[in-house]
């Protein structure tokens, strides 16, 4: 009974396989939709050279190559460059400085800056080319500029009105005459006589040689020693010629006016360096006074 079941499970399992084995020929055979056959069957076209005209391997022959490039290296950037003024270098020096003495020669001057006599001889050389040495007074100055092994550099004489006779020692010796261009000044002073003229400029800190002009103007008129009592009242007005804070040359007046017991006695000087000055009386002109020319030593 057992082997019944048994052969008859086997044939009924034979049966089910049998049936699936059937069923997949079937699904295999069935047919491939349109669009996927389309698919299935696309292939890529063969590549087309596009815009490349024919050309024939004779023409390809003719061609020349085309020329070999060189290339260079950049040119250097140039950048401009600021100009730079290097300071002048002096070398170090030492200067010496003194003034005539009363009876003092210039060989006795620059003894004293420590010169030697050849020194001392060419300096008297160069300075005589500009100036006549036989001028010289008390007072004139003197600077001696040399290096620190002592070799003479440089040489200036200070002589009247500012002037300076510079000589330059080097290669070659020079010399020149440096006068200087002053200017100007208009100053003046308003006082009172104390017991003389000399006293009362003194005291005005006004230059005492005005009462020197003052007796040459007004001393065939007004008697200083007589008519002078005290108390008169002075105006004046002069000029200086200063380079700096240096009064170069003697000043001059200008004008001066005193009242001497109710009459004014006036000076007035021309511009023009002639010394012709004009003394008036109360306002009217007593005379024309010339000045005896001064001759510079």
């Amino acid at each position: 009974m057992k082997l019944r079941y048994i052969a008859a499970s086997i044939a009924g399992a034979s049966v089910v396989i049998a049936l699936v084995m059937g069923s997949q020929t079937t699904w295999n055979k069935a047919p491939v939709p349109e669009t996927l056959a389309k698919v299935s069957n696309w292939q890529p076209s063969p590549m087309q050279m596009l815009g490349m005209p024919e050309v024939s391997p004779a023409a390809l022959l003719q061609v020349k190559p085309a020329p070999a490039q060189v290339l260079r290296s950049p040119e250097p950037l140039l950048l401009p460059v600021a100009e730079l003024a290097l300071p002048e270098i002096t070398p170090p020096s030492a200067v010496w400085s003194g003034a005539l003495s009363a009876g003092e020669t210039l060989d006795a001057l620059l003894s004293k800056a420590g010169l030697s006599g050849r020194d001392r001889a060419e300096v008297a050389l160069a300075l005589e080319a500009e100036y006549d040495l036989r001028k010289l007074k008390p007072g004139y100055g003197i600077e001696v500029e040399t290096s620190l092994s002592g070799a003479l550099r440089r040489v200036v004489l200070s002589v009247e009105e500012g002037v300076h006779i510079e000589a330059v020692f080097a290669d070659e010796i020079a010399t020149r005459k440096i006068v200087p261009k002053p200017d100007l000044v208009l100053r003046a002073a308003d006082t009172a006589v104390q017991t003389s003229i000399f006293a009362t400029l003194a005291s005005a800190d006004v230059p005492a040689r005005f009462a020197v002009d003052l007796a040459e103007m007004l001393g065939g008129t007004v008697d200083f020693r007589r008519d002078l009592k005290g108390g008169e009242q002075l105006q004046l007005m002069w000029h200086e010629a200063m380079v700096g804070d240096e009064v170069i040359r003697q000043p001059s007046l200008s004008f001066a006016a005193l009242m001497i017991n109710e009459t004014l006695y006036e000076v007035v000087w021309p511009d023009d360096n002639s010394g012709n000055a004009t003394i008036f009386v109360d306002g009217k002109v007593l005379r024309v006074f010339a000045q005896p020319v001064r001759v510079r030593g």
